[in-house]
C-alpha cells in the first residue's frame, strides 16, 4: 500500500506497462557473445549458442580453425591447410607441387617437366596422378602439340624450315574456304 492505495509490483523478469505486467525479453540486454545467438526460453531464461565456425558456451565463443586438427583433412605429405575464416579452410599444394584439386593430394611439378608439353600448353596432374598436357583455349591438339587456326599454322610452316614456300597451294586451298 502506498498513500492508502493498493499497488501492484511485477515479478522479476516482468515490466509494468500501464496497469499490466509484461514479460521482458532476457536476450534484449545482449547477454551472449557477439558470435552467438540468444534464444528466449522464458521471462528470465535464455540460451546462448555459438554461431557456425565458433565454439564455446555461448557467452564466450572462439573461432574454430579447422587447420589445427588433422591438417584440416588435407593430405599431410603434399598439402598445407590454409585458414580462410572461422570454420572454413582450403588445401593448397606445398611449394614444388601441383594438382587439379589439392584436397585430393598434389604431385611434384618435376613430373610435368619430364612430360614435354607444347610451349602453348599447361601440364596438369590428375587425382590419380596421371599427367596430361592441355592446349590453351582456342587452340587444338593433344597438348604435346598445340595448333592455332589451321590457316595460321599453314602460313607459319610455309615461312620457315624445310616447308619454306612449299605450302602455297594448301594456303590458297584453306584460305579460300574460310
Amino acid at each position: 500500500m502506498k498513500d492508502g492505495q493498493a499497488t501492484c509490483e511485477c515479478l522479476p523478469g516482468y515490466q509494468k506497462i500501464g496497469t499490466n505486467c509484461q514479460a521482458q525479453d532476457p536476450c534484449r540486454s545482449s547477454p551472449c557473445s557477439s558470435f552467438a545467438v540468444c534464444k528466449t526460453l522464458g521471462p528470465t531464461k535464455y540460451e546462448c549458442t555459438c554461431k557456425y565456425g565458433y565454439q564455446g558456451d555461448g557467452r564466450i565463443c572462439q573461432p574454430i580453425n579447422p587447420c589445427v586438427d588433422n591438417n584440416g583433412d588435407c593430405p599431410e605429405n603434399t598439402t598445407n591447410c590454409k585458414f580462410l575464416s572461422p570454420g572454413k579452410s582450403m588445401c593448397v599444394c606445398k611449394p614444388g607441387m601441383t594438382a587439379l584439386n589439392a584436397a585430393l593430394g598434389c604431385t611434384s611439378t618435376n613430373q610435368c617437366r619430364q612430360y614435354h608439353c607444347d610451349r602453348n600448353a599447361r601440364c596438369e596432374v590428375g587425382p590419380d596422378e596421371t599427367i596430361r598436357c592441355v592446349c590453351k583455349e582456342g587452340e587444338i591438339g593433344d597438348g604435346r602439340n598445340c595448333y592455332k587456326a589451321l590457316i595460321h599454322e599453314i602460313s607459319e610452316q610455309n615461312m620457315r624450315g624445310r616447308l619454306l614456300g612449299r605450302l602455297n597451294i594448301a594456303k590458297q586451298m584453306f584460305g579460300n574456304s574460310q
